[in-house]
This record gives C-alpha cells, structure tokens and sequence, in this order.
C-alpha cells in the first residue's frame, strides 16, 4: 500500500524530502553558528569589514559615500553565501557520510543547496545589521532603509552568491581549501563587481566581473534606488545564478563519477 502511495502522491514525498533536508542543514548550521557566537564575532566583525569598504570606497571622493554605502552592505551578503558556505559540503568531507548522499535519490547538489538555506537567511539578518549599523555611523540610515526595503531583490542575490558559493566549494574539496577559495572569490568580486567604485575603469577585470554574483544584481540594485532601468541587469543577474549553479552540479557529478569509475573519492 505504501508504495502505491507513494505512486499517487510522488510530489508529496519529494516535498518531506526537500523539508527534512533543510531541517538537518538548520540543525547543522545552529550546531556550528550558535547565536551567541554570531552577536560576539561574527555579526560585529561583518559590520567592521562593511564600514572599512564604505570608508574605502569614500576615500579619495566623499561624493561617493552613498555608492560605497550600497555596495559594502550588499557585499555583506557573501560572508555566509560564498565564505561560510563551503562548509556544508565540507562537513560531508570531515563526517565521512558522502557515500550516503550518493546512495541517495536527490542529486548531491539539490542537497547541499537544500542545506544551505541557513545560510541565505543568516545573509539577510547580517545585511540588515550592516545596513542599519553602518548606516547609522556614516549618515546613511535613510538610504539603508530604502535599500532594505529591496528585501525580495536582495534575497535573490543571495540565492545567486550562494549558487556560486556552492560550485566554488565544488572545487576546493580535495584540497581542503573551501576558506581560501571562498575569500578568493570574494574579493576577486570586490575587484571587478563594481561594488565600492564604479565599474568600468579596468576593461579586463570588467569583463571578469560580468561573469560574477552579486555584479548585475548591485546593478539593478542601483537602478531600483535612482528610479532607472533594472530589468535587464536583473534578468543578468539570474542567468549568472543559473550559470554557476549548473557548474555546481557538474562539480559533485564529476566528484561521484571519478569515485565510481576510478576510486578516486574527494570526500575520503
């Protein structure tokens, strides 16, 4: 009888599935994120590093507080999305339990993604810290509520940062070096995303930038708070999403298929 159940109802059993996946990735990040932890460190610490780019930015023309304003808060959402991300399929590494997620019937990349909404909701809270913290130590706390109330945009920034995040981490596993590609991979979007200066000034490092999370989205972003067009950069800004996440999954596919065909287990 259960497995005609399971035959009338398959959305039901994918939809459990997909709920007791993010359950275990929420318990997961609690375990490693407690919020103690988080109001000591780690919330601060992004507040610091969000204020130092705004004075960065700012610098050589106070003209452009506001544009380095905008910039460094979104730029707060890769900490857990590209940074802190890496550490869901790591735990897969340290754990041993990578063998089940290949036992499994949801592919390995809808897994860790599953996992990793924590992560997109602890980048809201910490941009909003910022946003209003920072806001509020350089006269900007009118724009950081405008900038806020860009929640569904900005949320799916996350989402984007968060794809890339994941398909980096795809990369860094058998090397151990999540931390250092995530960093890496932050900043190479502080250098070509546009985000406390304009873009446009180093044609190459532009071009890289097109390819980035977080480039056309802070674009739109942009456009949204000056009343401009923002469709298109949007829409760009997706694709990208797209792109890196479709990298994500052909990074664990390769992962799965070197450690059936060769023995060859990153996760070992």
């Amino acid at each position: 009888m259960s497995s005609g159940r399971l035959r009338r109802y398959p959305a039901s059993g994918l939809l459990w599935r997909y709920g007791e996946t993010i359950r275990a990735g929420y318990l997961d990040h609690r375990t490693a994120n407690p919020w103690r932890l988080n109001a000591i460190i780690t919330w601060p610490r992004a507040i610091l590093q969000c204020y130092f780019f705004v004075l960065l930015g700012a610098s050589s023309d106070r003209s452009r507080l506001a544009f380095a304003f905008v910039g460094a808060v979104v730029l707060s959402l890769t900490l857990p999305t590209i940074v802190s991300i890496g550490s869901v399929p790591m735990s897969d590494k340290w754990m041993g339990t990578f063998h089940r997620i290949r036992l499994g019937q949801l592919p390995a990349f809808t897994v860790f993604a599953l996992r990793a909404v924590p992560y997109l909701l602890d980048a809201l809270i910490m941009m909003a810290l910022c946003a209003l913290a920072v806001g509020t130590l350089t006269g900007q706390l009118v724009l950081a509520v405008k900038l806020l109330a860009l929640a569904p945009v900005l949320m799916l920034l996350a989402a984007t940062s968060a794809a890339a995040g994941l398909a980096v981490a795809s990369a860094a596993i058998p090397n151990k070096a999540d931390v250092l590609l995530g960093n890496t991979m932050m900043y190479l979007i502080v250098a070509a995303g546009g985000v406390i200066v304009p873009p446009g000034r180093i044609p190459w490092l532009d071009t890289i930038g097109q390819f980035l999370p977080i480039r056309n989205g802070l674009l739109a972003v942009r456009a949204l708070l000056d009343g401009g067009p923002w469709a298109a950069h949007l829409l760009a800004e997706i694709g990208v999403g797209v792109a890196w996440a479709l990298l994500g999954v052909l990074g664990y596919r390769l992962h799965i298929g070197l450690s059936r065909r060769r023995g060859l287990d990153a996760f070992a």
